[in-house]
């Protein structure tokens, strides 16, 4: 029983380790995407 409970704790931590790095990528996008904006604004 300690060990399935062990699995479900483990399998928790993954998938909000997964959502964490899952969000830092979308934010890492969105910079980029604005940042790419903000050049092509500038070069006009």
């Amino acid at each position: 029983m300690l060990w399935k409970s062990q699995l479900t704790d483990f399998r928790i931590k993954a998938y909000c380790f997964l959502t964490f790095l899952l969000l830092l990528m979308l934010l890492l996008f969105l910079f980029f995407l604005i940042f790419y904006y903000f050049m092509y604004c500038f070069k006009l």
